[in-house]
């Protein structure tokens, strides 16, 4: 019989589950979704925009295809919203950040 308030294996027990998963577990997994919650946070904010190439197959990186047509979407903080179509990756990154400069000339 293992010794109180550890399992069978001999980790201690977390009070917060019932005694049911090892205290390391329930620590690493609090982390996890602390971990996932702010990611998603900061990556899915109102007002964020993407460039999707529009061509055929599977979904592919806009550098990839820079030619290609690209959907410029706004994330309104429910869902995607279309609000151009353009004509390749420069002119979507041009809609999402205008007042970014041009890089400097040496």
């Amino acid at each position: 019989m293992p010794a109180r308030g550890l399992d069978t294996q001999g980790h201690r027990l977390s009070h917060s589950t019932g005694g049911t998963k090892p205290l390391s577990s329930c620590r690493r997994n609090w982390g996890d979704a602390r971990f996932g919650r702010r990611l998603l946070q900061r990556t899915y904010q109102p007002g964020r925009m993407r460039a999707l190439t529009l061509t055929p197959g599977q979904p592919r990186a806009a550098h990839l295809a820079p030619h290609a047509p690209h959907a410029v979407v706004r994330w309104d903080g429910r869902r995607w919203k279309l609000v151009a179509i353009v004509d390749n990756l420069a002119a979507a990154q041009a809609l999402m950040r205008p007042d970014k400069p041009d890089p400097e000339l040496w």
